[in-house]
């Protein structure tokens, strides 16, 4: 796993490619989360107030939930 100054280039060239890209690799970074759980998120998972993200589900590699 990348750390410091290699994280905010890849933060940075993910904001290059488009604002998606930029959240979901910041998303990715902060969190540990894998491709399969971030993907599977539904906005009733994210709690802004409370600040608190549940992952109930992953995408498997063949698109099932």
């Amino acid at each position: 796993m990348p750390t410091g100054e290699k994280i905010a280039e890849w933060i940075a060239l993910g904001y290059e490619v488009s604002q998606l890209a930029g959240d979901v690799i910041t998303l990715a970074m902060g969190t540990g989360l894998r491709y399969g759980e971030i993907t599977a998120l539904r906005p009733c998972d994210i709690d802004l107030k409370r600040r608190r993200l549940t992952v109930a589900r992953a995408v498997k590699e063949d698109g099932e939930p």
